[in-house]
């Protein structure tokens, strides 16, 4: 920014003309990060997204204690089988039939590892596109502000040290953001929903196979 106004001033002195008189600056300032923060939509969006976080927490829980139990009664049986005193035929098929329950279950594993990551992508994803659409509003309210009240330039407010409270237009654009948003949709498939549609993909998958 301080190259950006040396640059000027050169300007005007090459062109003989007084940097004063040649550039007239009108300065504001607006708080970004508290435009969002009190934002009705943004307040929404992340109350949205929270309820989500804590049903698929709820969900996920369920979920790994399912596989446990699975894991435990699968280790029992290759344990009981293990330690069986004569081996004979129906041993061998059952000693088989574990060997592929395990290896069934450590996919199972592998697999929804898979969809926690696709589903942890999923959700910040949608989130993102939610919170742009606020970002975007604001900064096209900004625009409108510095068309309609003459601003040269308008700052943020983490890039400087100290600014007069006349200059600062985060209060003005709060209004007209939540005035304009007051409030949006987060539109998310339940983690159930999802779970089923990964299921679906991993046998399509598997049938190809």
């Amino acid at each position: 920014m301080f190259k950006f106004f040396i640059r000027l001033f050169l300007i005007a002195l090459i062109g003989g003309v007084s940097p004063v008189s040649a550039i007239v600056l009108n300065v504001a300032v607006v708080d970004t990060l508290e435009v969002l923060r009190q934002s009705l939509a943004m307040q929404e969006l992340q109350k949205t997204f929270m309820q989500h976080l804590q049903a698929d927490k709820t969900f996920i829980a369920k979920m790994e204690k399912l596989l446990r139990e699975r894991e435990q009664k699968l280790a029992k049986e290759i344990r009981n089988i293990s330690q069986a005193s004569q081996a004979n035929e129906l041993q061998d098929k059952k000693r088989n039939v574990l060997v592929e329950e395990k290896q069934s279950y450590e996919r199972d594993v592998t697999a929804f590892q898979d969809f926690l990551l696709r589903r942890k992508e999923y959700l910040e994803n949608v989130f993102s596109e939610a919170k742009n659409k606020v970002q975007d509003k604001v900064n096209d309210i900004v625009k409108e502000l510095a068309q309609s009240q003459g601003h040269t330039i308008i700052l943020s407010r983490s890039q400087i040290v100290y600014a007069q409270s006349d200059i600062d237009l985060t209060a003005q654009i709060v209004t007209r953001i939540n005035q304009t948003i007051p409030s949006l949709q987060l539109s998310v498939d339940s983690i159930r929903s999802a779970k089923k549609k990964f299921d679906k993909e991993q046998k399509e998958v598997a049938h190809v196979r």
